[in-house]
């Protein structure tokens, strides 16, 4: 069920909103992962024609520690796809066809779907999903999308409000955005800056022409002194998929 953020109101304590968030999720024990040469994400990027068995194989074939999915697919879809690979799944939110989830090699500290008024009306669907690594190393996955009329300057500034009062200070970010339109995507892109690096900038002094794209799927990490991207690949060639090894600074 997506909760509703109210557009006013005090901020509550980001240690009361993350005890709910445990409380939401389906984690039992969070485990922890060999963390310290890196964690490695996968972005997947998923047609509706694309089978849960033809994802599971190729998510299989790389045996990340994360997968950031999008896909137009059901509840169904997702729920054999998390069977398939044996990975532990946060989501999906499916908002008008299109879904977003996360696999794991650990289960979520704590997970939600909630919607975040953006003005005039509209809001922004996030996916939310924090994971610990270790004692006290925290990860922290979201997900949204932005819809041809979306304002990018109203939209990334409810995303970051969100970050400022719901996410811990702690925890660096692995941001997946789906954009309708790349033009859209640029523009959140640039936005985004300085707090937030896009994987096509993985590794890189800048930008770059030739990988980490993935369509109107854009991935972004950060912050800078929190985390960086080391390397990013298409796996295998494949131009659906985006792998990339991401270091936390401790």
């Amino acid at each position: 069920m997506i909760q509703q953020r109210p557009s006013a109101g005090p901020a509550l304590p980001r240690a009361l909103l993350f005890a709910g968030l445990a409380l939401a999720g389906c984690a039992s024990s969070p485990g922890s992962l060999a963390y310290e040469e890196g964690v490695r994400v996968l972005a997947r990027n998923a047609g509706a024609q694309t089978s849960p068995a033809a994802i599971a194989e190729s998510v299989n074939a790389v045996g990340p520690d994360f997968v950031l999915l999008r896909a137009a697919a059901d509840s169904a879809w997702f729920a054999e796809l998390a069977d398939r690979t044996g990975l532990a799944m946060s989501g999906p939110a499916i908002e008008q066809g299109l879904g977003f989830a996360y696999l794991a090699a650990i289960e979520p500290l704590g997970d939600t779907t909630i919607a975040i008024p953006v003005g005039g009306g509209e809001v922004v669907v996030l996916h939310d999903a924090l994971y610990e690594l270790g004692e006290g190393v925290f990860l922290d996955l979201i997900s949204f999308r932005a819809d041809l009329t979306s304002d990018p300057h109203a939209l990334v500034q409810a995303f970051l409000e969100y970050v400022a009062t719901d996410v811990m200070t702690t925890a660096p970010l692995v941001i997946g955005v789906e954009a309708a339109d790349p033009a859209l995507a640029d523009s959140i892109a640039v936005l985004l800056r300085p707090s937030f690096t896009p994987s096509t900038a993985c590794g890189t002094g800048g930008e770059t022409s030739g990988s980490g794209r993935l369509g109107g799927f854009r991935v972004f990490v950060g912050t800078p002194a929190q985390i960086r991207c080391e390397e990013v690949s298409h796996p295998a060639g494949d131009a659906n998929a985006l792998l990339a090894r991401l270091v936390l600074r401790r």
